[in-house]
């Protein structure tokens, strides 16, 4: 359960309905944007947050409105074809620290 031998496996849901700045409480959870507007996921720079490296966080669509992931400033984002908008309602994505402000983003993408 929730605080037996399965605590550490358990995925939790971080649902937020504006654009959405990356806190350290997000590693191994989804965040999940639930809005019918445009919103932008920002994964901020190591000096304000300082993610372990390979630390994942995974985004969900949760509504119609578009979600892009950016980064930011000194972030780099490295993603299939440079591709960070969320396909459709229910993509999800996975983006995992590689180096001090690189992430790899994995997941259904669109171009931007």
């Amino acid at each position: 359960g929730a605080t037996g031998a399965d605590a550490d496996t358990l995925v939790t849901t971080n649902t937020q309905s504006n654009s959405y700045t990356l806190v350290l409480d997000d590693r191994d959870k989804i965040v999940e944007i639930s809005n019918a507007a445009v919103r932008t996921v920002t994964v901020p720079p190591n000096s304000s947050v300082a993610f372990p490296i390979g630390s994942q966080v995974m985004v969900a669509r949760g509504n119609t409105g578009e979600v892009q992931i950016a980064g930011g400033t000194g972030v780099t984002i490295i993603s299939s074809n440079n591709n960070t908008l969320l396909q459709y309602q229910y993509s999800g994505v996975t983006l995992i620290k590689k180096d001090t402000n690189d992430w790899w983003l994995f997941g259904d993408l669109t171009s931007n």
